[in-house]
């Protein structure tokens, strides 16, 4: 009972932060802590990420983390549930995000992000965008899903929300 009553303390305290900024400052800290390396984030990387996500991104988070262990624990010899970045289209990640303008309608805010991954050996950047979706709670504005827009040829496609339940859905035990 003490963990449940601490937890709803934290959450009804959030930083004066969250609840004052604008959706494209949330956005941007966001894709600040996004870790690099791929794959459902470990421990400490979801923990980063948490304060910047809306409670229905950081469920489905959570779960696909639970089906990433399941999977793994099952199948040992095989490779993770889920490869590759979850936070852009492209499979090896960014290494520069730019924020644009975010369009605001109500409690939603859809802010486009110019993204760049640039290959180690000084081959080509490749320069791409995808738009950030967030929601405004109590809390603040709270990152709610990335729409993949890059349409890159082994990268993400349609929302990462979808990615996330079919990797849970994939996994069930």
């Amino acid at each position: 009972m003490k963990q449940l009553a601490l937890a709803l303390l934290l959450v009804a305290a959030a930083p004066a932060w969250a609840q004052t900024e604008a959706p494209d400052k949330i956005a941007a800290s966001f894709y600040a802590a996004v870790p690099h390396g791929g794959g459902i984030p470990d421990a400490p990387a979801e923990a980063r990420l948490k304060p910047f996500l809306s409670v229905r991104l950081a469920g489905l988070l959570d779960a696909a983390s639970m089906a990433g262990r399941r999977f793994s624990a099952r199948n040992p010899k095989a490779p993770p549930l889920l490869e590759g970045d979850l936070f852009s289209s492209q499979f090896e990640g960014f290494t520069a995000y730019q924020i644009g303008t975010c369009a605001i309608a109500n409690a939603t805010a859809r802010c486009p992000v110019n993204l760049t991954y640039q290959p180690a050996g000084g081959d080509k950047p490749v320069n791409w965008s995808d738009a950030v979706l967030l929601a405004k709670s109590a809390a603040g504005w709270k990152v709610d899903d990335i729409a993949y827009l890059g349409s890159l040829p082994s990268g993400n496609t349609g929302f990462l929300s979808d990615t996330l339940k079919f990797a849970t859905n994939a996994a069930a035990p």
